[in-house]
């Protein structure tokens, strides 16, 4: 598998651990703390923790112990599902830091790599929530619900849908679109979803790409239209 890069290479490096886990890549909504126990010996447990903000911790094996993972008790299971993900992330990618822990917050504190936090968010929503399958899920859902229920309703109607569906809370399912809608441009712009390039948002800032700009209705939308309609240049503007 590769090694630490950019977003893309961190894409297609969860995109072989999927493979080597055995989850198709059409497969939504599993356990990532049950996949732990049963297929990767790694010791998953629960504690309901005071430090306001910690969301869980890893611990990589030593001579007397396998790897474990602490889950805050006072977090749902579906937020424990993606703070499982995160900590098992830093466990396979960064376990040869000299640190002998990961302690995760709510923010990145000062004492931690936000490089390795990076990797470890991108890593776990990419595990749980592949680009190439939510993105055509969501524009489904979206064009759906928008002609059902009105552009304010769909968005929020969609991302509950999403969140059952992927074991994940909304507001997770919510920043991960956000942070792939450069992905879901092309995707709308009609480009095939396996060879899209992922680029990280410090990457599209780089290349003078601002998606923030654009709401979901206008791009989605855009994937309904004829292709001579579609105007991609305007997407990429300098700004």
């Amino acid at each position: 598998m590769e090694n630490k890069g950019t977003k893309a290479k961190l894409y297609r490096y969860i995109g072989d651990l999927r493979e080597c886990l055995h989850i198709d890549s059409t497969v939504r909504g599993f356990s990532i703390p049950e996949i732990c126990r049963e297929r990767l010996n790694v010791l998953v447990t629960e504690i309901p923790f005071k430090t306001p903000g910690l969301r869980g911790m890893a611990y990589p094996e030593t001579k007397e112990t396998q790897d474990t993972i602490i889950l805050n008790a006072h977090r749902s299971k579906h937020e424990q599902n993606f703070d499982c993900a995160h900590e098992y992330i830093h466990l396979l990618r960064h376990r040869t830091n000299r640190s002998q822990s990961f302690s995760c917050y709510e923010k990145v504190r000062p004492n931690q790599n936000p490089f390795f936090e990076w990797e470890a968010n991108e890593g776990a929503a990419e595990l749980i929530m592949p680009f190439q399958v939510i993105i055509p899920d969501f524009v489904e859902y979206y064009h759906r619900k928008e002609t059902e229920l009105g552009k304010e309703k769909a968005e929020k109607a969609s991302i509950a849908m999403l969140a059952g569906k992927y074991h994940v809370t909304p507001k997770m399912i919510e920043f991960r679109l956000n942070n792939l809608k450069y992905e879901l441009a092309f995707y709308c712009a009609g480009c095939d979803i396996d060879k899209i390039e992922p680029l990280s948002k410090r990457q599209q800032i780089q290349h003078n790409i601002n998606m923030d700009r654009f709401d979901f209705s206008v791009l989605i939308n855009n994937a309904f239209r004829e292709p001579e309609e579609f105007d991609f240049d305007y997407y990429f503007e300098v700004y």
